[in-house]
């Protein structure tokens, strides 16, 4: 069950009743989709909403479903960043958005022109994985002056 949680902004925004029951019904139309293919997934799940001067309540309503897709497979995959922690290298990052991007479109339905490969895929493999050795580089480096 996803139990939102409604988080309050300095500037005393608030949530209506209609944005709160927007939400509510994101989350009841998109977790049973979500858990059809992700069993694992905790059973009690806390969505964090937090208002904003430039949420759009018809936009945020298309969103938050497609959000819900991306961020539940990084749950159900255990790829989560507690406060500023860095967990994973460069390349695991990448692998897990493209997952999560993948679930988002060919569960959700949501194609974005970040989610389709490029006409030289090839190259844009070999440019992150040329970009991953490079930050270990750089990282080891940095560890050695410590």
């Amino acid at each position: 069950m996803i139990t939102p949680l409604y988080l309050y902004t300095r500037d005393s925004r608030h949530f209506s009743s209609a944005a709160r029951d927007n939400v509510e019904a994101v989350g009841a139309e998109v977790e049973p989709q979500v858990r059809e293919h992700l069993p694992l997934l905790a059973e009690q799940l806390e969505l964090a909403c937090q208002t904003g001067s430039m949420v759009i309540p018809e936009i945020a309503r298309q969103e938050l479903g497609y959000t819900l897709f991306h961020e539940l497979h990084h749950l159900a995959r255990g790829w989560v960043i507690h406060r500023d922690e860095t967990r994973t290298t460069f390349m695991e990052g990448v692998v897990s958005e493209g997952l999560a991007t993948v679930f988002e479109h060919e569960v959700g339905g949501r194609r974005t022109p970040w989610g389709e490969y490029p006409d030289n895929v090839r190259g844009w493999v070999e440019e992150l994985l040329a970009l991953s050795i490079r930050l270990k580089r750089i990282l080891t480096r940095f560890e050695r002056c410590r």
